[in-house]
């Protein structure tokens, strides 16, 4: 009796393999055969990645067929090993044929657009006389050689790396946007703030001469602090530095040489100075 409960036993495990790699592959099957639907019939939407894509379809239909085979055979323990491995391939085909047409997106026709408006408007910009402290030319070089990575990621279907490289390159180009838009905004402020800088300078150096003229007149006829006249003499050798100073500023705007981001930093601060 013990020994035909165990065979009885043996006989349901057998069942229950089979019925379970049954349900499996089947559910397995129409994954693969919606992915390969997707994959042959939006194959613009995978870019270089298509051909690794079709010959992955190709490796996991020989899965398939491998796994029949051994269902056939009776032996399906090792089916249910095998029918692991091909579930992991299958996760990994359906995250490919997920994110990976948002990545070619961006390589394809985002990034390409972006850098080509950043080349032109940079032209545009120097042009105008703008003047850069960072290589603009030397980072979009640095973005096209990072963009041939992303490709050869993209080629090999490696998702992760994909990812990566493309965060890469957006931070890149959002980086040399930055930097125009900085520039740009700075030029902006510094033509609005020039003239009401001039006339700060102008009107605090009017203010020293009318002091030192008085202290001079004062000096004459009283015996004065000298200490006040000498803040008077410091406070005109501080406004002649910043008087000169300006004059380099609008010089360098004038022959177009200014960085104005460096500029509008150096009014701030002397409008700070002027009205502490």
């Amino acid at each position: 009796r013990q020994q035909y409960d165990l065979i009885s036993q043996a006989l349901q495990d057998i069942r229950h393999d089979e019925a379970d790699n049954r349900s499996k592959m089947l559910q397995l099957r129409d994954d693969y055969q919606v992915s390969r639907k997707t994959i042959l019939a939006k194959s613009f939407v995978f870019g270089d990645a298509q051909p690794a894509l079709e010959q992955q379809l190709q490796q996991l239909a020989e899965l398939f067929q491998k796994i029949d085979q051994i269902n056939n055979d009776g032996d399906h323990q090792a089916a249910k090993s095998e029918i692991k491995q091909l579930s992991d391939e299958m996760a990994a085909l359906r995250r490919q044929v997920k994110e990976l047409p948002p990545l070619v997106n961006e390589q394809v026709n985002e990034f390409p657009a972006q850098i080509n408006e950043i080349e032109h408007g940079y032209r545009q910009l120097t042009t105008a006389h703008y003047v850069f402290t960072d290589d603009i030319l030397g980072m979009v070089e640095d973005v096209n050689e990072k963009m041939a990575d992303a490709n050869t990621a993209l080629k090999s279907l490696d998702v992760d790396a994909t990812e990566a490289a493309n965060s890469e390159i957006e931070a890149e180009i959002d980086k040399m946007y930055a930097i125009m838009e900085k520039e740009m905004q700075a030029r902006k402020r510094v033509d609005a703030a020039a003239p009401d800088l001039r006339q700060f300078i102008d009107h605090a150096l009017r203010q020293n001469r009318e002091l030192q003229t008085e202290l001079d007149h004062l000096n004459q006829s009283y015996t004065l602090n000298h200490n006040e006249i000498k803040i008077a003499k410091d406070l005109k050798t501080q406004l002649d530095s910043i008087d000169a100073n300006y004059i380099k500023d609008t010089d360098a705007i004038e022959a177009g040489k200014a960085v104005y981001s460096d500029v509008i930093e150096r009014f701030d601060a002397t409008k700070d100075e002027l009205t502490a």
